[in-house]
């Protein structure tokens, strides 16, 4: 499915109605670039991000990942350009309501 910004907003809309306006979600969805553009709407509406090799290989539609690294800083940098901090592990595993390992 192509990545529709106004799909994606209904999307939100439903989540925020359904679980209310504090509920934590994230764009999981996506391949190639859609995980890029789909990320990119995701922090910048208050949502979280998921990101490795084993959701995405891709960094963009023409270049592979040469590692989690590059993923992970592509991802810094669309949390920067929001001003969107970066969770630890330690902090993902308690938004997500995680029992400790």
């Amino acid at each position: 499915m192509h990545a529709d910004h106004k799909v994606f907003n209904y999307y939100i809309h439903t989540v925020k109605r359904l679980f209310g306006e504090d509920a934590s979600w994230c764009a999981k969805a996506g391949i190639g670039l859609n995980k890029v553009v789909l990320n990119d709407w995701a922090i910048s509406t208050g949502g979280h991000a998921r990101v490795g090799v084993e959701d995405n290989a891709r960094l963009d539609r023409d270049r592979l990942a040469s590692s989690n690294a590059a993923l992970v800083k592509s991802m810094v940098e669309i949390c920067a350009r929001y001003d969107c901090p970066n969770a630890t592990w330690q902090q993902a595993r308690q938004i997500l309501r995680l029992r400790a390992a």
